[in-house]
C-alpha cells in the first residue's frame, strides 16, 4: 500500500522538540548496492560497491547493542545506488542479517534510491515478491524511495514520463503490504530549469503526484573541498532567491526543520568496513573524514564519539565567523556541521540564513521532516 496524502505526511515533523528524548532515533547507511542502469545529473555516486557479509553482521551487532540501549532503530539505509538497477538487491535483501535487523523494532524502515521512470514493472514485482515474503521482512514495514526527478520532463508535463511514474505509483497502492512513502529529488546542482521554475515545478509535483522534492547533495562524495566549497555557494544564492515570503509555506526545505536529524538522531556510515558518524547538510552527507571514524564499532564507542566531536564542535565554534552567537548553533552541532566546516576549514556559515528565518516564524507542523538518504 502507499501513504494516502504523501504531500502533508512528508511535510509534518515527528519532532516534539529537539531534546525529545522518546525519540531519540539511530539511523545505519550501508554502502552495499553495486552498479547502477542510470547517470542522473550531479550524481558523483561510485556506482562499484559490493556486499560484504561481514560488515552486515557488524551492522547487525551495534543495532542490537544501541537497541538494548533504548534507542529507536528508524532506518536502514541501502546505498549508494538505484535498488531496481543495481546487480546484488537480491543478494542484499536475502542476507539473513540484513533481515535481522528489521526485526530490532517494529519502526524500523528500509531506505533506498529507487528510479521509477525507465524501470520495468517485471523489475519492480521480482524485488516486491522478496520484500513482501513475511519470512523475510514485516508485512507492514515502511519502504522509504527517493525517486530520483528530471525537471525538465516534469515541467513540460512528459507524458511518458509521468505514465511511467505513475505506474509505479499505482502498483504501490495495490500490490505490496509493504507501506511505501517516496519523494522526488534532485542532486544539488546548477540546473537552470529549477532557477527560472522552481515555484511551478513544486506545484506541479504536488498536484500531480501528491509528492515533493528534495535534494541530495551528492557532491560531497568528491572529497574536493574547491568543489563542494563552489557548490556550497551555488545552492545557497539558489535557495535565496527561490525562496522568499510569498512562497516559503508552499515549499519543502528540510534544513528548515530545526528538530530533523539534529540531536535526536544519530546517523552512521557504514563503509567498506568502516563506521564514521554522518553529518547532515542539506540531506545526510558521506564523509570519511578521520575525525568522524568510529573505531571498533560498539554502543560505547558512538556515544563517545558523538560527546567528542560536540565538544571539538563548540570549540571549533570561537574561530568562526558568527556561530557561537547564531541562534541555529545547537541545531547545527546535533547535525555535526561544525565538524564538516572545520574538516574543511570553513570558517563562515553555509546555510541561506535569511531562509531559514522564514520558516522559524511559522509552526513547526509546517516543515518538512522527509527523511534521507542516499547522498
Amino acid at each position: 500500500m502507499i501513504e494516502e496524502d504523501i504531500y502533508r505526511k512528508m511535510s509534518t515533523s515527528e519532532v516534539k522538540t529537539v531534546f525529545d528524548n522518546d525519540a531519540m532515533d539511530f539511523v545505519i547507511n550501508l554502502e552495499l548496492l553495486n552498479g547502477c542502469a542510470h547517470a542522473c545529473t550531479g550524481c558523483f555516486v561510485n556506482r562499484k560497491n559490493e556486499i560484504v557479509a561481514t560488515d552486515v553482521k557488524k551492522a547487525l551487532t551495534l543495532a542490537q547493542e544501541l537497541t538494548a540501549k533504548g534507542l529507536r532503530f528508524r532506518e536502514v539505509i541501502i546505498s549508494p545506488t538505484d535498488i531496481f538497477s543495481a546487480s546484488n538487491t537480491e543478494e542484499i535483501l536475502r542476507n539473513k542479517d540484513f533481515q535481522a535487523m528489521l526485526r530490532l523494532n517494529d519502526k524500523t524502515r528500509i531506505t533506498t534510491t529507487a528510479m521509477f521512470y525507465n524501470t520495468k514493472l517485471e523489475t519492480i514485482k521480482r524485488v516486491f515478491n522478496i520484500l513482501d515474503n513475511p519470512d523475510f521482512f514485516r508485512h507492514n514495514m515502511i519502504m522509504e524511495f527517493l525517486v530520483p526527478m528530471e525537471p525538465d520532463k516534469v515541467l513540460n508535463g512528459d507524458m511518458d514520463y509521468f505514465e511511467q511514474n505513475m505506474q509505479a505509483i499505482n502498483f504501490f497502492k495495490t500490490s505490496t503490504t509493504k507501506i511505501v512513502d517516496w519523494s522526488f529529488v534532485v542532486n544539488v546542482h546548477y540546473d537552470q530549469t529549477l532557477v527560472d521554475y522552481f515555484d511551478t515545478i513544486t506545484r506541479i509535483v504536488r498536484d500531480k503526484y501528491d509528492g515533493i522534492i528534495e535534494f541530495l547533495p551528492s557532491f560531497f562524495r568528491t572529497g574536493n573541498t574547491s568543489l563542494i566549497v563552489e557548490h556550497l555557494a551555488q545552492w545557497k544564492a539558489f535557495l535565496s532567491g527561490s525562496v522568499n515570503a510569498d512562497n516559503y509555506k508552499e515549499l519543502m526545505v528540510t534544513i528548515a526543520d530545526m528538530h530533523h536529524n539534529s540531536v535526536n538522531t544519530i546517523v552512521m556510515n557504514y563503509r567498506r568496513g568502516e563506521l564514521y558518524l554522518s553529518p547532515f547538510i542539506y540531506e545526510q552527507i558521506l564523509m570519511t573524514h578521520v575525525d568522524l571514524l568510529i573505531e571498533n564499532p560498539s554502543a560505547e564507542s558512538v556515544f563517545a564519539k558523538i560527546q567528542e566531536q560536540t565538544v571539538a564542535q563548540y570549540h571549533y565554534a570561537e574561530i568562526t565567523d558568527e556561530c557561537q552567537m547564531c541562534e541555529y548553533f545547537s541545531t547545527c552541532v546535533g547535525r555535526n556541521v561544525l565538524s564538516f566546516m572545520e574538516a574543511k576549514d570553513i570558517q563562515h556559515c553555509i546555510y541561506p540564513k535569511d531562509v531559514l528565518d522564514l520558516y522559524t516564524k511559522i509552526p513547526l507542523t509546517n516543515l518538512s521532516s522527509a527523511q534521507t538518504l542516499n547522498t
